[in-house]
């Protein structure tokens, strides 16, 4: 197998585990097939939107998700703030919090185009899912215990982007060659991307855990949850957004 027919291969791989319709299992083995091949060729995501080797003319994009589209907040959300960076650094996007009434609070993702929907999309998937989740959490019998279970289940979703996005890209800085001109693709997307909005600043807070039990109970259940990501465009972007901006 060539470069070009590897390229291939990993598109289609890619796209199966990334679509929505991939069951779990099925998506996670054809990503890490996929950055095997990546890994064998010496091959980038980033390259894969470029095969012919071309300059990449970036196109840069924002979107605003609300914290809570149903009732608005004015403030930040310790465990939504702690999701939107995880999600900002899987994407290769720039989290931060704004106000947009009559929204509220949300949390904007700025970067290069395809990776701000991606980004979007996720926000409010892995928001709705996790209220949702806790919500039915029949063990939790106080507001601090679905707390901690709403904490355990972003830990653990954070520790999945990190593992995909290591099989992925980061694994492939260790391959680098002549050819691995996509490495400086990747590089300049994030110089262009932090000239443009400037480079992250998160800053970390120390959060103590009030039950250990239903924290690891929501790093379970944060297992069944898919990353499924749409492979055609929305009709409506506005309503997949969930009132993003």
């Amino acid at each position: 197998m060539n470069r070009e027919e590897a390229k291939a291969k990993i598109a289609k791989l890619m796209a199966l585990g990334t679509h929505g319709a991939t069951n779990e299992n099925e998506a996670e083995a054809a990503l890490r097939q996929a950055a095997a091949l990546m890994r064998k060729h010496a091959i980038e995501e980033a390259e894969l939107a470029d095969a012919r080797g071309a300059a990449q003319v970036f196109e840069w994009s924002s979107v605003s998700i609300p914290l809570d589209p149903r009732n608005p907040v004015r403030n930040a959300i310790g465990w939504l703030g702690t999701l939107a960076v995880g999600i900002a650094n899987f994407t290769d996007t720039k989290a931060s919090y704004v106000m947009r009434p009559p929204w509220g609070m949300c949390a904007r993702f700025e970067g290069e185009a395809i990776d701000v929907e991606y980004a979007g999309y996720l926000m409010k998937h892995l928001r709705d899912t996790i209220r949702r989740m806790s919500a039915e959490y029949k063990l939790a019998s106080t507001r601090g215990h679905r707390e901690d279970y709403r904490r355990g289940m972003v830990d653990r979703l954070i520790q999945r982007m990190e593992r995909y996005k290591r099989e992925t890209n980061d694994a492939l800085r260790q391959h680098a060659t002549a050819e691995g001109s996509a490495l400086v693709v990747l590089d300049r997307k994030i110089a262009e991307r932090d000239a443009r909005f400037g480079p992250p600043e998160y800053h970390t807070r120390s959060t103590s855990v009030r039950n250990a039990f239903h924290e690891l109970s929501g790093q379970r259940d944060a297992n069944n949850v898919g990353f499924g990501r749409p492979v055609d465009g929305p009709a409506d972007r506005h309503a997949l957004m969930g009132g993003g901006q």
